[in-house]
């Protein structure tokens, strides 16, 4: 009996994976627009109105050890930065910018901001750092 269950983690996970890497697909788009799609997985709360699919994708998901392992061998690849939370993903090498500058996301007045909105495009600059702050930054910090 234990196999079976392994089995069926396999391919949820799998179907998990999809979820996170796959560019289009009809049952990708109802998840996304029900759910909020791959992200939302994180979301520890449960709702009775979520389908019995979406119960089990969650379920493996928050399985002791496998959330950790699927995350750290994931990547973005950034081409629509629309899709790219600024503090949360892991856009810029295999540590959110939330973990890396755990004082910096703490000060932000938008901890759930996309990557762009939170980038401005200069003359003669190319695009530059546009991040609400609660207050003023240290020099060390602007750094």
């Amino acid at each position: 009996m234990l196999e079976i269950k392994q089995f069926n983690f396999a391919l949820l996970g799998k179907w998990i994976w999809c979820l996170g890497y796959e560019k289009k697909g009809l049952w990708k788009e109802v998840l996304e627009s029900k759910y909020g799609g791959l992200r939302d997985l994180r979301n520890q709360m449960h709702y009775s109105s979520n389908s019995l699919c979406w119960r089990d994708l969650k379920e493996v998901w928050a399985f002791e050890g496998w959330r950790g392992n699927f995350e750290d061998n994931c990547t973005w690849e950034i081409g629509n930065d629309r899709a790219i939370r600024l503090w949360e993903d892991k856009w810029m090498g295999n540590t959110s910018l939330k973990v890396k500058f755990p004082r910096l996301f703490s000060t932000c007045a938008d901890m759930d901001s996309f990557l762009w909105q939170a980038r401005e495009m200069k003359e003669h600059m190319g695009w530059v750092w546009k991040i609400d702050w609660r207050r003023n930054l240290f020099e060390w910090e602007s750094a």
